[in-house]
């Protein structure tokens, strides 16, 4: 397989996991959970905002490398297609 075509497929399996219900699910849970523990938290309590904090980080940094597979994924599926000569 080429480094194109895998792109491709990983763009197209990053695809499928972005528009999976259970997915989403998991990172609203995930990112509502910290929001919690950070809007729960009195303010000297630095370790559970910083806590909070990276996990909405972490979470934000895993949500623009699965878009950017799959933006990836689609740009090279395009140049692919508009390599190939055109029917006549």
């Amino acid at each position: 397989m080429s480094e194109t075509e895998e792109i491709i497929e990983q763009g197209e399996h990053a695809e499928k996991l972005m528009n999976n219900p259970a997915y989403e699910s998991a990172i609203k849970a995930i990112k509502d959970e910290a929001m919690n523990d950070f809007a729960n938290s009195l303010p000297t309590d630095v370790e559970k905002r910083q806590a909070a904090y990276f996990t909405l980080k972490a979470i934000e940094k895993l949500d623009l490398r699965i878009r950017g597979m799959v933006f990836n994924g689609n740009f090279e599926q395009e140049k692919a297609k508009r390599g190939r000569p055109r029917k006549v």
